[in-house]
């Protein structure tokens, strides 16, 4: 009874659910930053949130 297989699911949805908010929140920073400073680049094909 120790290696419980739902405990082990739950434990690999958490670290990929965390894995998930961490990367979202990097993008979102991210395309915080490019709305804020946009170079040329970005002013050709503006994005549309």
């Amino acid at each position: 009874m120790r290696n419980n297989p739902c405990k082990t699911e739950l434990k690999v949805a958490r670290s990929q659910r965390n894995k998930l908010r961490t990367m979202s929140a990097k993008l979102k920073e991210m395309c915080v930053s490019v709305q804020r400073e946009p170079s040329g680049h970005n002013l050709k094909h503006p994005t549309k949130w």
